[in-house]
């Protein structure tokens, strides 16, 4: 939090605390006359409720207005990247190209999400955990840090990059070339 921050604060603070009495000065009166009659505890307790509701108010704002899409708020969803859009329209050159009918494509992912929406065209897809085989497919889909559970699944196999969400990779491994020359 910057100086600038906590002087915005104080002075939206001095704000709403001048509004009170120069709208209604005699409810205001009445209020800190019953402040002053307060004991020790009941205007503790008051202080505490005021101090959390400030609290409340100042983290929502912030996680809905100031970083509503920050890595670091657990309540943001973080959008799919555009990167991944691209993935559907490989899948189906590689499947075309290869003349595949039916294939059937692995994803191992710990979070696979978004792509059981982005793959739900595709008939055969099978979602598993890592550390899980799930034995031979003609596609694999794998975090990068699922790849090397698979590797022999994946030899001969160059894998393809793309991006998932903010700063999550996921790689696409198309059917390893027949031909290694006609992959260059």
């Amino acid at each position: 939090m910057a100086w600038s921050d906590l002087l915005a604060g104080v002075a939206f603070y001095l704000i709403l605390e001048g509004l009170f009495p120069f709208v209604l000065p005699e409810a205001w009166r009445r209020s800190v006359v019953r402040m002053s009659q307060l004991d020790d505890r009941e205007l503790r307790g008051f202080g505490l409720a005021v101090v959390i509701a400030g609290l409340t108010i100042h983290d929502s704002w912030e996680r809905v207005f100031i970083n509503p899409a920050s890595e670091r708020n657990p309540y943001a969803y973080a959008h799919t990247v555009e990167d991944l859009l691209r993935l559907p329209p490989r899948l189906e050159q590689s499947i075309k190209q290869d003349h595949m009918s039916q294939p059937l494509i692995a994803v191992v992912a710990a979070d696979p999400w978004p792509l059981p929406w982005y793959l739900r065209h595709f008939t055969r897809v099978g979602f598993w955990q890592p550390g899980q085989d799930p034995g031979p497919a003609d596609f694999y889909i794998t975090s990068p840090e699922t790849a090397g559970q698979l590797s022999d699944h994946l030899k001969g196999r160059l894998p393809e990059f793309f991006g998932l969400r903010p700063e999550v990779l996921i790689l696409l491994w198309p059917p390893a070339p027949v031909n290694p020359t006609a992959h260059e």
